[in-house]
């Protein structure tokens, strides 16, 4: 699942991972990252962090917070890079942080299916 409000980047993240044989579920913003998730019961969640109204890091408490969604891994993706976002993100209960523009899409792939891996294997 990919949380993404910028339109052009959500298409461009949804047709790599399409090309690679991922099903995705695209959405705009936090508000509905909740819901999403407890109906695509997404193998890994891709979350960026700068969105209105409700910012990654809220998005991420509210899913680790409830019992039914803190199971689901969360890559927050995005183009802050400073170490404290890094530091709060994996203290909050992020699985991965990537900034957007250190990582090719190879890498961003393989990195998925790490994340989705070791998840798989946890169940």
């Amino acid at each position: 699942m990919l949380v993404e409000d910028d339109p052009t980047e959500s298409r461009l993240y949804k047709t790599l991972f399409i090309k690679e044989g991922f099903e995705v579920m695209a959405i705009e913003n936090g508000q509905d990252c909740r819901q999403s998730a407890l109906d695509f019961k997404p193998d890994v969640i891709l979350l960026d962090v700068m969105m209105p109204k409700t910012n990654g890091f809220e998005v991420l408490d509210i899913l680790k917070f409830h019992p039914e969604t803190q199971i689901y891994p969360v890559i927050m993706l995005t183009n802050l890079s400073d170490q404290h976002f890094v530091d709060e993100a994996l203290s909050h209960g992020a699985t991965k942080f990537i900034v957007k523009s250190n990582i090719d899409n190879k890498n961003l792939i393989q990195t998925v299916r790490d994340v989705i891996g070791a998840y798989a294997s946890q169940k």
